[in-house]
């Protein structure tokens, strides 16, 4: 994961077909040398649906990556479902998601804890603005943030301003999907801490 490393100045995407383009990226990128479980349970709160799982073994995570969220999810519709855990397809029945990162189809929307930006170069980042849930105490925006302090947070410039962020990327770069991994098993490591974290 980023720690200590600068980062160029970044913009959020917020034109309509720039963030299916980087959707279509990460889906990409995560899908290369992954298996796919086409008909997997994925679990939640108050739910679950199969979907497609991709599983990233080197990793040890898998993603599902949706353009919107299904149905009976609770939140805004429009947005990219980008879900990831840390436990095997081959080893449980239903996977429950350990950290989503859903950016906006288009424009800003600070209720979701995702976002897509882009460099001066153009190159594509992800970034997960430290909105998280786990039905716990303890688990939430504030406990995350201190959590995960020591890593790489960026304000990214916005519609609206400014955006302060965690940024995972570029996604074409070599070295993402360890980075990626990295952050999903950390973020299962903060959501077992639970109350402890203050």
């Amino acid at each position: 994961m980023m720690d200590n490393i600068h980062l160029p100045p970044l913009t959020a995407v917020a034109d309509r077909e720039e963030s299916l383009a980087a959707f279509q990226m990460l889906k990409e990128c995560l899908q290369k040398d992954a298996q796919v479980f086409p008909d997997h349970f994925i679990g939640w709160q108050g739910g679950r649906r199969r979907h497609t799982v991709y599983w990233l073994r080197d990793f040890e995570f898998w993603a599902v990556l949706e353009q919107s969220p299904p149905p009976i999810k609770k939140g805004p519709r429009h947005r990219f479902w980008n879900c990831f855990g840390i436990h095997s397809p081959q080893k449980q029945q239903t996977l429950r998601i350990t950290v989503e990162i859903n950016p906006p189809h288009e424009g800003e929307n600070r209720r979701i804890g995702g976002l897509f930006a882009q460099d001066a170069e153009n190159r594509i980042y992800i970034a997960h603005t430290g909105k998280v849930g786990g039905g716990r105490e303890g688990i939430g925006q504030k406990a995350f943030r201190k959590y995960f302090q020591d890593l790489q947070w960026q304000e990214i410039a916005t519609l609206s301003g400014r955006q302060t962020a965690l940024v995972l990327g570029p996604i074409d770069g070599a070295d993402f999907r360890k980075e990626l991994a990295d952050f999903v098993h950390k973020v299962a490591e903060f959501k077992s801490s639970g109350s402890k974290i203050k």
